[in-house]
């Protein structure tokens, strides 16, 4: 394996023609080393970033990253690893680190260990730092930390941003069509779990940033990664560079101890995380807020749509809803309605029961292009002649339906995004249209059956939705009378259709 220190002088040449010139490595497994400037002193606290290339993505494309050798002020080591084919190997990948770290123990830095290294990685790379991290944590020798762009550590267990050991830097894209908004969204939830003891803390050392209106594939420099979002949605691959770089220093200048590093600097770092971790609650709070009630109250939501009553009649009803986790149990339920007095108004009211259930895309490996949203919300409510029967009396106009349900709530989603969110999705998005409802006869054509969305015949920028639905009347027998069921698009879903997979080309 051949190795290399790249000058500095070769380096400003780079970024003052925008990259025009590319560093061509010796052969196809050639680590490019960017020593920091000379000259340095035994006194100096050096500090080495090891990066993994993203799958298909040439180490060249990273160079950019020395630019943190001019934001940060120690002396900084950047390695962009090479790989063959361009693809991280996680079998090969701590030989990697190691070879690095003696090539840099030998040029300059003899002291390095695991505990001067941040580990780094685009996508795939990412992953295989953190796999890296993990086993350097299992063997009681950690590195100083992690920095992810377009990656992400896992959702639950161990190896959680909640549980991880060390610093860690999850940077991920608004545009992101792989390593999705809607996705790191729950990272981002582990994040504000984990700050509630210590905020500022917490954000220097395991903060959570989306940037607005970048991509995937602007993490890197000539690839544009296959499933992306398109190009012409983002910022400029400069701007998005710079973005990068900034959210970076801060992290590092954040959790590098060094007298070169003021503690004027560190909290202008600290300002410059908040301040982003700030933009990216406000990205994801449609998601979180559309997920909250995919999980707690779409189905009293549906029955207020389906009873249709005036307003003061729908002040009379008392409406509740119970989540199953198993689906065995929730195809078991049946919805009530019980009509009473109400001890202080002397008015009728109604208590109803609904059941809910979701059925999310099995994701055992977390693999962050996977839906994260319901695909679809079951809904166990009961019908508007069932409800007046029980009020006595009661005003309506007419029933609703599982597609009134999904047009109200789709328009409760839109409502939830950003302006610019919103104003991107009309412009650029493939819209939704909702169709009448797919009748079912029998319950176990309902249980069987899913939320349906296709591409128009007619118009390929209008997808159609189609709910299921299973209504029996008031002479129904065996306790099934006056039954309205529904599996709805849920509000989550639309939101991740408004955001990420409406734009996918």
């Amino acid at each position: 394996m051949i190795k290399r220190i790249v000058s500095i002088l070769c380096l400003l040449l780079i970024f003052s023609s925008v990259h025009s010139l590319v560093i061509k490595p010796l052969d196809d497994s050639d680590d490019i080393i960017i020593a920091p400037p000379s000259p340095i002193n035994s006194n100096d606290v050096q500090k080495v970033l090891i990066f993994f290339q993203g799958a298909n993505v040439p180490n060249t494309d990273y160079v950019y990253l020395s630019a943190l050798q001019q934001t940060v002020p120690i002396k900084m080591w950047i390695v962009l690893l090479q790989f063959p084919l361009n693809y991280a190997d996680p079998l090969f990948a701590d030989k990697k680190i190691s070879d690095s770290i003696n090539y840099i123990k030998q040029n300059g830095f003899p002291t390095c260990s695991n505990a001067d290294v941040f580990l780094g990685g685009h996508s795939l790379g990412g992953v295989v730092a953190r796999g890296s991290a993990v086993t350097a944590i299992k063997k009681n020798i950690p590195y100083a930390g992690i920095i992810l762009y377009g990656s992400y550590l896992d959702i639950d267990g161990d190896y959680s941003l909640s549980n991880f050991e060390g610093s860690v830097l999850t940077l991920g894209g608004s545009l992101d069509g792989l390593t999705t908004i809607t996705f790191l969204s729950q990272i981002y939830v582990q994040f504000q779990n984990l700050a509630q003891q210590n905020y500022n803390k917490t954000a220097s050392y395991k903060p959570v940033i989306i940037l607005e209106n970048v991509r995937h594939s602007q993490f890197d420099t000539t690839v544009d990664v296959k499933g992306d979002l398109p190009g012409y949605l983002n910022v400029s691959l400069d701007q998005a560079h710079e973005m990068i770089i900034t959210a970076t220093s801060a992290f590092f200048i954040n959790n590098i101890n060094s007298p070169t590093i003021s503690n004027s600097l560190r909290s202008d770092a600290l300002s410059e995380i908040l301040n982003e971790i700030d933009i990216t609650q406000s990205l994801v709070n449609p998601f979180l807020t559309a997920q909250i009630t995919e999980k707690t109250n779409l189905c009293i939501l549906g029955q207020y749509n389906i009873a249709n009553l005036s307003l003061s009649d729908n002040q009379r009803l008392n409406i509740s809803e119970k989540l199953f986790s198993d689906e065995g149990d929730f195809e078991k339920s049946k919805p009530s309605v019980v009509g009473k007095t109400d001890p202080k108004t002397g008015q009728t009211i109604a208590d109803i029961q609904t059941y809910a259930y979701n059925l999310y895309s099995p994701n055992p490996f977390e693999v962050s292009s996977v839906s994260i949203a319901a695909q679809d919300a079951a809904c166990k409510m009961k019908t508007q002649d069932a409800i007046k029967k029980a009020l006595i009396s009661s005003s309506s106009g007419i029933s609703g339906s599982c597609q009134t349900i999904n047009t109200q709530e789709f328009n409760y989603s839109v409502n939830l995004l950003l302006e610019d969110q919103r104003n991107r999705y009309f412009k650029y998005g493939k819209q939704l249209q909702f169709d009448s409802d797919d009748v079912k006869t029998t319950g176990s054509q309902w249980v069987n059956s899913h939320v349906n969305v296709k591409q128009s015949k007619t118009n390929p920028n209008i997808y159609e939705v189609t709910s299921t639905s299973l209504v029996t009347d008031l002479k129904a027998p065996f306790g099934l009378d006056g039954m309205y069921y529904c599996k709805l698009f849920s509000p989550a879903r639309a939101v991740e259709w408004m955001l990420v997979e409406s734009l996918k080309q």
